[in-house]
C-alpha cells in the first residue's frame, strides 16, 4: 500500500529525476570537522511548462538536513540557460586550499548538456566565471533561494 501511495503522489512532472534539473547552485563549507560542515543546494526543475518550475533547497548543519520546495513562475528561464550557455568563460588561479566554495550550473536535458556558470575553484582547480547578462541573470535569481555565496577575488 505504502508503494501505490508513493507512486501516486510522485507522478507526473513533479518527479523529475536528480540529474534533470535545470538550473543547480551548491556551496560547501570547505574541509572542517563532519559535526561543523555545512552545505546548501537548490535545484530548480521543470514542473508542468507554462514557465512555471520548482526550486528543492536542501541545506545540511552536520548531520542535520533539511529540505523544502517552492513552486515558481518564472518567464524565460530557458532562454536564458541557453544564453549563457554560449557566454565567455573567464578562468582564474585559485590557489586557497580546503576553503568553502560555490558552483552554479546549468543544463537543458536533451539539448544542452550541464555547464558550469560559476566555480571558486580549489587547491590546483581554477576559478570559472562565465561573463554576460544572461550568466549574471540566472545566478541573481537561483541566489534569492541559496544566498550563501563564496567568491575569493580581491575587490
Amino acid at each position: 500500500m505504502k508503494i501505490l501511495i508513493a507512486s501516486i503522489l510522485c507522478a507526473g512532472a513533479f518527479c523529475a529525476h536528480a540529474d534533470d534539473y535545470l538550473l543547480m547552485k551548491t556551496t560547501g563549507g570547505g574541509f572542517v570537522i563532519p559535526e561543523l560542515a555545512e552545505t546548501e543546494t537548490c535545484k530548480v526543475y521543470e514542473t508542468k511548462g507554462n514557465d512555471n518550475y520548482r526550486v528543492v533547497i536542501q541545506r545540511s548543519f552536520g548531520d542535520l538536513v533539511s529540505t523544502y520546495s517552492e513552486f515558481v513562475h518564472v518567464v524565460n528561464l530557458e532562454s536564458k540557460i541557453q544564453t549563457a550557455s554560449t557566454e565567455p568563460v573567464v578562468t582564474k588561479t585559485n590557489n586557497i586550499c580546503d576553503a568553502p566554495t560555490t558552483t552554479y550550473s546549468a543544463q537543458l536535458p536533451g539539448s544542452i548538456p550541464e555547464y558550469t556558470i560559476f566555480y571558486t575553484g580549489a587547491c590546483g582547480s581554477d576559478e570559472i566565471d562565465r561573463q554576460g547578462p544572461a550568466s549574471s541573470n540566472l545566478k541573481s535569481f537561483i541566489d534569492q533561494f541559496c544566498p550563501r555565496t563564496f567568491d575569493f577575488d580581491l575587490p
